[in-house]
């Protein structure tokens, strides 16, 4: 009997690692931790693309911020209301079991989800800095959207330069953290406050840039890509789909943007 034609193996299905903060708690105890629907939008882009998601943790714990929670929209609240989708933020993979050397093999994207808990724990993580040269090495996409961004600041590359120098980079603002009155939490480090995500960026000698608070902002400079609130999830997410599928981005666009303006008239 001849044997069997072999099956072509079909295209590789693309993975993204979403991390999110195991930080549940401001310095003076009050809850906080990541941002539901800066992890669950994105999430929901990828997955509505053919992709695959992992999520990960800094420590292998993660607490749901309260307030994204119970402000949460229909979207995330779906999500959060599914079990099987609820189980993959309540146990994600610590960073440390990530192995380094396979994971830009495994996934196509890193995406450091934000929220408060981030900026307690983002900073110094040694995992995030490693795997975040790991893909820029690789010339993998890098994105962090709200207070997410606060994770590249410590990252030094191989030839000693900090990797936001002379980088266009957005992040939460300051005039967003006064708004949602956090302002001072975040900025007196006599309490434990670790300075805001836009003066970390500064510091590490990114060029900060600056949309309407609350408003949709996705900033490219190479191939890192930084959001600078919970409206820029979504989006910062699609930058990503993009940039792997160069001719939905060149159609979907403008085909949304008909759509649109269809639905006003």
């Amino acid at each position: 009997m001849a044997d069997e034609e072999e099956v072509p193996a079909g295209p590789k299905i693309k993975k993204c690692l979403i991390v999110v903060t195991s930080c549940a708690a401001f310095p003076d105890d009050t809850p906080t931790g990541y941002y539901l629907s800066e992890a669950v939008h994105p999430y929901n882009v990828f997955v509505s693309n053919g992709w695959e998601v992992a999520f990960a943790s800094v420590t292998g714990t993660a607490v749901a911020d309260p307030s994204s929670v119970s402000g949460a929209d229909a979207e995330t609240t779906a999500f959060w209301e599914d079990p099987e989708k609820k189980a993959l933020l309540d146990a994600p993979k610590a960073l440390a079991e990530v192995p380094l050397d396979t994971a830009t093999t495994d996934y196509e994207a890193i995406y450091f989800a934000g929220g408060f808990g981030c900026m307690f724990d983002f900073p110094e993580c040694a995992e995030a800095q490693a795997l975040i040269k790991a893909f820029v090495e690789a010339e993998k996409p890098v994105a962090a959207v709200c207070h997410g961004p606060c994770v590249l600041a410590n990252v030094v590359l191989g030839d000693e330069t900090k990797l936001l120098a002379d980088k266009l980079a957005t992040g939460f603002s300051d005039a967003e953290e006064d708004k949602m009155g956090k302002l001072e939490v975040m900025t007196n480090k006599e309490a434990g406050g670790k300075g805001t995500c836009a003066e970390m960026i500064t510091a590490a000698g990114g060029k900060f840039q600056l949309a309407t608070p609350f408003t949709c902002n996705v900033v490219k400079s190479g191939l890192l890509y930084t959001g600078q609130n919970p409206a820029s999830a979504a989006p910062l997410a699609t930058q990503i789909v993009y940039y792997y599928d160069p001719i939905k981005a060149e159609f979907e666009p403008p085909r949304l943007a008909l759509l649109s303006q269809r639905e006003i008239g």
